[in-house]
Order: structure tokens, then sequence, then C-alpha cells
């Protein structure tokens, strides 16, 4: 999380013809220089104060990972700006879960049972279903798995046939006998920071 958050940095930095490690530079240079990028960060992508005390963490990091000084210390004003902005955030709206009687009661309204195989809807409804199933076991964001709000589907981005596997007892199976798996391994890109790949497997249970 932090390399990404150093990668921006630095992207912003070159941008405007600064040098990335600023520790060196007086109190008034880094303290515009940081006010300028959080303020960017707000305004550009909307980022909550949260979120940019976690990109300082990272800016901080990168100094010390590369041997350089804390790029924040003595800077108050950079402190009490986030501060402020803090509080004009308000408290956070935590996200609640989604439960499994929503799913249930979703469901009772897709055709998808065998007395409908033959209806149009059918083969849309089921994957409705199983995209829903997806997300929900193994914990997905919307990005990982599905189309962007505007309806364009990038397939090195989000999940595909390609990216799952079935197993069974330890051997993989090919994808037309996932029935018969035990357990199911998917492939996702983090759709929150990186593009980096993580492997997750869910194991078959009773029911």
């Amino acid at each position: 999380q932090y390399s990404g958050a150093v990668g921006h940095w630095i992207d912003v930095c070159h941008g405007k013809g600064w040098g990335p490690l600023v520790d060196e530079e007086s109190a008034k240079e880094r303290s515009d220089k940081f006010l300028w990028y959080f303020a960017y960060e707000r305004a550009v992508h909307d980022l909550k104060a949260r979120s940019i005390r976690s990109k300082r963490a990272a800016i901080r990091w990168f100094h010390l990972k590369e041997r350089h000084n804390n790029p924040f210390s003595g800077l108050e004003i950079v402190d009490n700006w986030l501060c402020d902005l803090e509080k004009n955030d308000g408290p956070s709206e935590p996200k609640l879960p989604v439960p499994i009687t929503l799913l249930q009661t979703i469901f009772c309204f897709l055709k998808t049972g065998p007395d409908h195989s033959s209806d149009s809807l059918f083969y849309h409804h089921t994957c409705i279903k199983a995209a829903l199933l997806t997300g929900f076991w193994f914990l997905l964001r919307s990005a990982e798995y599905l189309a962007e709000d505007g309806g364009h589907f990038d397939p090195d981005r989000s999940l595909t046939w390609g990216n799952g596997t079935p197993w069974l007892r330890g051997m993989r199976l090919p994808l037309h006998r996932i029935s018969e798996a035990d357990e199911i391994s998917i492939v996702i890109y983090s759709g929150k920071s990186n593009l980096e790949t993580y492997t997750r497997t869910l194991h078959k249970v009773p029911n």
C-alpha cells in the first residue's frame, strides 16, 4: 500500500519539477509542497483526511527507507491542516455487511431453477446469481469482478473464467468439471491501490 502511495507522490513531484526527497529543504518549502499535494489529493481525487494521513505515512516511510530524515519533522502547520480537514469530514460512515438473507431474497426473483431452463432469462439470471455468490463468498470489491459503472469490462483486470481453477483432493480439474471440485481458487488483481495479483481459495462445505 505504501509503495503505491509513494509512486503517486513521485509522479506528482516529477510533474511539478520537484525532487521526491525533500527532508533537506526548509520547513517553509516542505510545508508548501505537502500542503499543495494534500490539497490536490482532496480537490482532484476527493480523498478524506484519513486517506491523506495514509499518504503522509507513506511519504515518511519512503524517506526513512532511503535513509533520509523524517520530512514532516517540525511541520506543525501540516498537522493542523490535516486535523482541521478531519473535523470538516466528520465521522466516517461504516459500510454495512450484506446479509445472506438479502441474497436469498434476490434469488427468489431470479429464474435460475431447472423449471426455468427454457426461459429467455435463464442464462442472464444465472450469470447474475453466479456473480453475486462469487463476490459475496470471495469478499471481492466490485471493481475486481464487475464491469465499470459505464459498462466497460476489462478482461485484463476483472475476473474471467480463465482466473478460476477447480480442485479435487489437491488435483487440478478442467473447468468443465467444476461441479466436482472440493475447492476453487481465483486469481484477481487488487482493485484498490496496485496491480499485484492475489489468489483466494474457498473449500467446499456441507450445503
